[in-house]
């Protein structure tokens, strides 16, 4: 095949893509006024904890739009070919190949280099939002409040060469740590009524605060008990306690103590219920 051949179906190809960020190239009219912005990454954190969950290797691409508020109190995208603000909609139903933005996908994302946009109204307010996806793509950043943007006001200048600064803070992952509890009973099971298991949070010393309770028929003793939604860098108390039908001696009552540091499966625990002969 000819190379001019080969360029033409490339085109026609492209041509037929989706308009996704994904796919989409940056897209910036050439008129107009024009800022610098510098994004800078805060890394995610676990819930209760310290430890990053996600980086700047899952970004798989990430677009800069500029929002900006004609008056109204709200902040519209603007029109590639117009430069003038559209009508406001959620980022889900933004269309990429008609408003102002800047993309960056992997491996050019670059958190230590300016990026110019263009195609902007001097005088004017903007909010700069900055929006980070994973390859399939979800989104990875914050977007509430002013995670991952920037408000400014645009001044009557060609290009403002003053770089300004831009958050883009990746989403929190919930911690919530979780074990299996197995019970044993030994001697005569037909004694046994039920066993309660109390999960128990310690605050300072001695002193817990109750979080969450299960009542087991002896049927379910033969799967184990699963207990999850513990926090990080916390000690637990578990509580068991069985009760018989036949009002005779009663097994006797249990404690286990569950440390959770930042590991969110702990190992599996275990207690033997031992039913006295009556």
């Amino acid at each position: 095949m000819h190379l001019r051949s080969v360029v033409i179906a490339c085109c026609l190809f492209l041509a037929g893509c989706a308009a996704t960020p994904s796919t989409m190239p940056s897209s910036i009219p050439s008129q107009g006024h024009s800022l610098l912005v510098r994004p800078y990454l805060t890394a995610s954190r676990l819930t209760q904890s310290l430890v990053p969950t996600r980086t700047v290797d899952d970004i798989d691409y990430m677009v800069i739009i500029p929002l900006f508020d004609p008056g109204d109190g709200q902040f519209h995208t603007l029109s590639k070919t117009t430069g003038e603000p559209l009508e406001t909609f959620e980022s889900e139903q933004w269309d990429w190949s008609q408003i102002v933005h800047v993309g960056r996908y992997m491996p050019w994302i670059r958190f230590d280099q300016p990026i110019q946009i263009s195609g902007l109204k001097a005088f004017g307010r903007y909010r700069i939002q900055a929006l980070a996806y994973d390859r399939a793509g979800r989104l990875l950043s914050q977007s509430a409040g002013s995670a991952s943007s920037v408000d400014l006001t645009l001044a009557d200048d060609d290009t403002t060469l003053v770089e300004t600064p831009l958050p883009v803070q990746l989403m929190d992952t919930p911690f919530g740590a979780s074990f299996n509890l197995t019970l044993s009973p030994i001697g005569d099971i037909n004694r046994l009524e039920s066993v309660t298991v109390t999960i128990k949070r310690v605050v300072s010393g001695s002193e817990t605060v109750q979080v969450a309770t299960y009542s087991l028929q002896p049927f379910e003793l033969l799967t184990s008990l699963r207990v999850a939604h513990l926090n990080a860098q916390t000690r637990y108390v578990v509580d068991i306690e069985p009760h018989v039908v036949d009002g005779g001696p009663a097994p006797a009552s249990q404690s286990l103590e569950v440390q959770v540091d930042r590991d969110d499966e702990l190992p599996q625990r275990e207690a033997v219920i031992e039913l006295p002969a009556l």
